[in-house]
């Protein structure tokens, strides 16, 4: 309506205004009722006149603007916009405004201002509504691993792409089906390129929210600013809370968890090493939007990856508890391996089974190899030397050897005992070797 209106007052102003420059004889063939009619108009009151026309379009673009602002702020101040509500609004306000300011050259931002102060308020509540969403879910997580909707892979393959995200994308095709591109059922991971990334439930649900917050930037990039900023701070919800749950041990009252095992502790670092992957490309995608997003992220970023520093430090200090005190209760003696060396066996193994279940091959090298035995190198067991007896030599007879006359030994032989060990010749023979009767 608005728009017919301003387009009839066009019209009623041009009509005017040839009027006025053929009275002043500046159309000579322009049509009059009364033909070969001479000038009535000076130039200087023509001018008059163009002025005041000029100012009555202004005037009456000015007020059209003014009512529709009105009308904006009184209407959704009486009921919840709809984010269609708001993108549809968004085109006619932007439309409505180009036509008044191409036709009165002059540009008038009430209308947009009026629009900006709603939009504000769909983006806060945009905001709040998912915040909300978020806190509830963390607190209910139980930090095992989820399995992935097609859905949300498909989200992940889009936002890889780095391009624009304009909207959510629909449900796999029937040739994506057949190509095996993507499955009908659930998937236990993500794939991420050649990188698999096992999470949780609330961190798939987060990837959507993300998406949302693209499109929502995409349709209302007047509010661009806003909304990335508001993303920033859904992701530091996200990053703080987390930590409060699993290494502040939050989830034991809120999820009634038993207890935050090393797996719960590795599943959440892996869940936040796949939201650092989506910074850059959200990043991307908002740079597109608005030029520049400057340092929003990289606050972010850091604290994300200190967090996940701090999970792989917890996982290998309850491993060095658990080897520590084996190797307190450990002494050198049989049985050879003893009970505590057969238990850190037990641990490591229970240790690997956990991580390599969740971590890539090569992160779990690194925590196992090059980590594991930081807090125990110093144990005193380790610093034992070897615990063999020392050796002594003692050269000390403890016995006397009689080695008596000739003539003395047949008295010798006549005792209880005798004991020859040369050839000694004796009334009965010649003694060899060694003997005794």
């Amino acid at each position: 309506m608005s728009r017919k209106l301003i387009h009839r007052v066009k019209a009623v102003h041009d009509v005017m205004r040839e009027t006025a420059a053929s009275s002043a004889g500046l159309l000579r063939d322009f049509q009059l009722t009364v033909r070969d009619m001479d000038p009535f108009l000076t130039l200087d009151e023509y001018s008059r006149v163009e002025v005041k026309l000029k100012d009555l379009l202004t005037s009456v673009c000015d007020y059209c603007i003014e009512r529709l602002a009105s009308f904006v702020t009184t209407q959704t101040d009486k009921q919840a916009i709809t984010a269609s509500q708001i993108i549809e609004l968004s085109n006619i306000v932007e439309s409505f405004t180009d036509l008044c300011e191409n036709i009165c050259g002059r540009q008038n931002a009430a209308l947009k201002a009026a629009f900006k102060i709603q939009a504000s308020n769909y983006v806060h509540k945009f905001h709040s509504q998912r915040k909300n969403k978020l806190s509830l879910l963390l607190d209910a997580e139980s930090w095992k691993v989820a399995d992935v909707p097609i859905e949300i892979q498909i989200l992940i393959d889009k936002l890889a792409l780095d391009s624009v995200i304009k909207s959510l994308p629909d449900s796999p095709s029937e040739e994506d089906i057949t190509t095996n591109k993507y499955h009908t059922r659930p998937a236990a991971f993500l794939k991420v390129g050649s990188q698999t990334y096992y999470t949780v439930g609330t961190v798939l649900i987060l990837i959507r929210l993300v998406s949302e917050y693209c499109v929502c930037a995409y349709d209302l990039q007047l509010l661009a600013p806003v909304i990335i900023r508001n993303l920033t701070d859904l992701l530091r919800t996200f990053n703080s809370r987390s930590c409060q749950l699993v290494l502040g041990a939050g989830a034991l009252r809120t999820a009634g968890l038993k207890t935050i095992t090393s797996t719960n502790l590795v599943l959440a670092s892996r869940s936040l090493q796949l939201i650092l992957w989506m910074i850059p490309h959200i990043r991307l995608h908002f740079n597109t939007l608005m030029g520049d997003t400057l340092s929003t992220f990289d606050i972010v970023e850091k604290d994300i990856a200190h967090h996940i520093q701090q999970l792989e430090t917890k996982v290998l200090s309850i491993m060095n508890t658990l080897l520590g005190d084996q190797l307190n209760d450990w002494e050198a003696k049989p049985p050879v391996p003893s009970k505590q060396f057969r238990n850190i066996s037990r641990h490591v193994t229970k240790l690997y089974e956990a991580v390599s279940s969740v971590l890539p091959e090569e992160q779990t090298n690194i925590m196992e190899h090059n980590r594991m035995l930081e807090g125990i190198e110093s144990h005193s067991v380790l610093g034992m030397v070897l615990d063999g007896l020392p050796v002594r030599i003692n050269l000390d007879v403890p016995y006397n050897i009689l080695l008596p006359e000739r003539d003395d030994r047949t008295d010798l032989l006549r005792a209880d005992s005798g004991w020859y060990t040369d050839g000694s010749k004796t009334p009965e023979g010649a003694g060899a070797g060694v003997y005794s009767p």
